[in-house]
């Protein structure tokens, strides 16, 4: 049927009507076009966040993932890993499986590669390709070594004895790793030395007793040599105060309130984007629940007591040991002078 005759025209010579409805088609084939394409990118880009094995934090509860790896190996310095898309965990919930004190002790590059299968990567590279993380292995060992320093820090603090010795090693490794940063060329100061310079310089407890020790030389092994040098000669209060002020400087975490809808409940998320910002608050949770990692004298592996009080042995195994040894010492002291007397008379 002919409708070119029909109703009032349009300027494409359609009835009105028809005009309309054919916009109304193509307005809504562009929707869904649109829609299309919307679908799509949000597919791809969830797929992204899931290669790339960081799951992004759930809009309701805030809760942070981390996935473990499919499988990980050594090359050239490097350690890699392909990231397992199919499981993801929660970083906080993981603290009680404690795998800072897993991580503290990895010794050999195995241990290291155990670990990252088991909980995944330090971080994620940018520049590594999707699905894989690339890190250097001198980059899981200078991080291992800050998390014992902080740990050694913490626990000089709670227990209320080797402060110094803690503060010197902590300031020695931050200097080592800037060093390492800048490849071995003039560096400014690590941000833990300016920390604890300025403390020295505005503290009024720590101040008067700094003044002859706080080097305005820009150069970093002179602030260093400096510090240490008011360390060696400061009293154990001015320590703590200094270490306290420290630690509150250092620890560079945010916490939120979530307040779930349906239970009616209130919690607080930390937001961590990586494991290692997950085991640095495993370290600081550890303070705050008495029961910081700490490394047994007899087999010296590192520890945490499951429960508030203080252990010094990592085992019944180990406290035997150390007893027994302590027991055949004191039994060869008390029988030298009978031995010796036996030896004058023959």
């Amino acid at each position: 049927m002919d409708i070119r005759g029909q109703g009032p025209k349009g300027v494409s010579g359609l009835p009105l009507i028809y005009a309309v409805q054919n916009q109304t088609t193509f307005i809504d084939e562009q929707q869904e076009v649109q829609t299309e394409l919307l679908l799509e990118s949000e597919h791809k880009l969830e797929a992204y966040r899931l290669d790339i094995g960081v799951k992004d934090q759930v809009k309701e509860d805030r809760r942070s993932f981390w996935r473990p790896a499919r499988d990980a190996w050594v090359d050239d310095d490097f350690l890699w890993c392909e990231l397992d898309s199919t499981h993801a965990y929660e970083l906080m919930q993981a603290y009680s499986r404690a795998p800072h004190v897993r991580f503290l002790n990895a010794k050999s590059d195995d241990d290291l590669l155990d670990f990252v299968v088991t909980w995944g990567p330090l971080a994620i590279p940018e520049s590594a390709p999707v699905g894989k993380s690339r890190l250097s292995i001198r980059d899981y060992r200078l991080f291992q070594t800050e998390l014992r320093a902080t740990n050694g820090l913490l626990l000089a603090l709670q227990e209320g004895k080797g402060e110094g010795q803690a503060l010197t090693q902590f300031l020695t490794l931050a200097e080592e790793r800037q060093q390492a940063l800048s490849l071995g060329a003039a560096h400014m100061p690590s941000t833990t030395i300016l920390n604890l310079q300025m403390i020295l310089q505005d503290d009024p407890l720590v101040q008067p007793l700094a003044r002859r020790y706080v080097d305005k030389n820009t150069e970093s092994t002179r602030i260093l040599a400096s510090l240490l040098g008011w360390i060696a000669s400061a009293s154990v209060v001015a320590l703590r105060q200094a270490i306290a002020h420290l630690i509150n400087k250092e620890c560079q975490l945010t916490a939120r309130l979530y307040s779930n809808v349906h239970s009616g409940t209130v919690s607080v998320q930390w937001e961590l984007h990586t494991l290692e910002d997950a085991l640095v608050w495993m370290v600081y949770q550890s303070a705050l629940d008495t029961r910081l990692p700490q490394t047994c004298p007899e087999c010296r592996k590192v520890f945490q007591s499951e429960t508030r009080h203080a252990k010094k042995f990592c085992s019944p195994k180990c406290a035997h040991c150390c007893a027994a040894r302590r027991w055949a010492a004191e039994r060869r002291q008390r029988r030298a002078p009978e031995l010796f007397a036996s030896q004058k008379n023959g």
